[in-house]
């Protein structure tokens, strides 16, 4: 059985995937159906377009794909990708991620290093 690879954009050249082994599956999302209050908290003020697209995947409708790729081609595709990533940061126990708190900041974020130009 030939794996499947979710695609969300346009700029992964279908063959790449091809190539690997895999069958790309685009996920292009749709202005229609209902969308989810986590997708939406967790997305912020993106387009409904791609919040649709992080319901279906949330509610599991998905599930059946080997890999996901998130292209860089809009701010809300940068959005989702770094909503998707939040799972794997938390390690294989967590399957979805949690909900934002009141400020809009997630509850637990990872250690960052900052680097200062004052010394």
């Amino acid at each position: 059985m030939t794996a499947v690879i979710g695609i969300i954009g346009a700029e992964v050249p279908r063959q790449l995937v091809l190539a690997a082994g895999a069958a790309p599956r685009p996920l292009p999302g749709s202005w229609d159906g209902g969308l989810d209050d986590r997708a939406a908290a967790l997305l912020g003020t993106v387009d409904p377009v791609v919040t649709g697209i992080l319901t279906e995947l949330l509610a599991g409708r998905h599930s059946d794909l080997a890999g996901l790729i998130v292209c860089n081609d809009t701010q809300s595709h940068l959005r989702l990708f770094y909503v998707l990533r939040m799972p794997a940061r938390r390690g294989p126990s967590s399957r979805a991620p949690a909900r934002p708190a009141a400020g809009g900041q997630c509850r637990k974020r990872a250690p960052t290093r900052c680097s200062s130009s004052k010394r």
